[in-house]
């Protein structure tokens, strides 16, 4: 195939959203955000040679001295040295303080989430993240899936990890609060994302005082700033009841700040999450 001549004339124009009444520019933070740490996780995946356990073992302990309380450590599903490493931390006595909450990510696939759970059993405090990419791209050419079968999976997903969590007799000692992703947000119609994130609300029932966390990951980044900090304002004000939800505010991976958002600053909101990320 021979090399186009005018290659950007292949792309279509940035979809921006109306939003002519925007309140965030002029709003600040007044209190101080939720931190979580993903250096275990998402740091540690950048790198060209992974922390091995014992790398990831002393930088815990380092991030513990730091004062994080919610520490993303593992992708569990994802190899033995994940799973090991978080079944050390939960077991060894004396390590994770019980106000710190262990964070642990998988996809939506129902034997990646038992095998995720069963990394925390023991745990005072842990957060269970799922995410499943929701752009058309994903759905079309990954999962061969329309926007009902993405939504089936989703609900079906955070069913399934209620039933073996907060649901569970063998789980009632942990403290459990749910996160859920729709991964690829920045190229995801947010209409669907809205519709995806108000019916896996409503199958994990989350309350004011455990609310749920919605993560909107721009995971490859196809427009810009201006045009993608609208859908992350539009999102939060269009879900029902956002007494029992959290949205974490954009970061971009290769820095450590909490940026101002309708989720922090409006007046019904608690201040939400920010990210720590290793630098790439």
């Amino acid at each position: 195939m021979p090399m186009l001549k005018e290659p950007w004339k292949k792309y279509p124009k940035f979809k921006a959203l109306d939003l002519p009444n925007r309140q965030w520019p002029s709003k600040t933070i007044d209190k101080a955000p939720r931190w979580l740490s993903t250096d275990l996780r998402d740091g540690n995946q950048s790198l060209v040679d992974p922390m091995d356990g014992e790398q990831k073992w002393r930088y815990f302990q380092m991030l513990v001295k730091l004062g994080y309380k919610e520490i993303e450590v593992s992708f569990p599903s994802a190899s033995d040295t994940d799973f090991e490493f978080t079944r050390r931390l939960v077991t060894t006595p004396g390590v994770v303080p019980d106000d710190v909450a262990l964070q642990v990510l998988s996809p939506c696939r129902k034997e990646l989430i038992r095998r995720t759970v069963d990394s925390l059993k023991g745990a005072k405090k842990a957060i269970l993240h799922l995410y499943l990419a929701t752009s058309p791209c994903f759905q079309q050419i990954v999962f061969a899936m329309n926007n009902e079968q993405s939504k089936a999976l989703a609900v079906e997903c955070t069913k399934y990890a209620r039933s073996i969590t907060k649901d569970d007799p063998a789980h009632k000692d942990t403290d459990w609060s749910y996160e859920f992703s729709p991964e690829t947000f920045s190229d995801s119609d947010p209409d669907f994302v809205l519709e995806v994130c108000e019916a896996v609300k409503a199958a994990w029932e989350p309350t004011e005082e455990k609310p749920i966390i919605f993560n909107l990951p721009a995971t490859v980044d196809v427009n810009p700033q201006r045009l993608r900090r609208p859908d992350r304002v539009l999102l939060p004000q269009h879900l029902r009841a956002r007494e029992d939800l959290r949205i974490p505010p954009p970061t971009q991976r290769q820095r450590l700040r909490c940026r101002s958002c309708r989720a922090c600053s409006d007046g019904r909101s608690r201040p939400c999450r920010g990210y720590s990320f290793r630098k790439r």
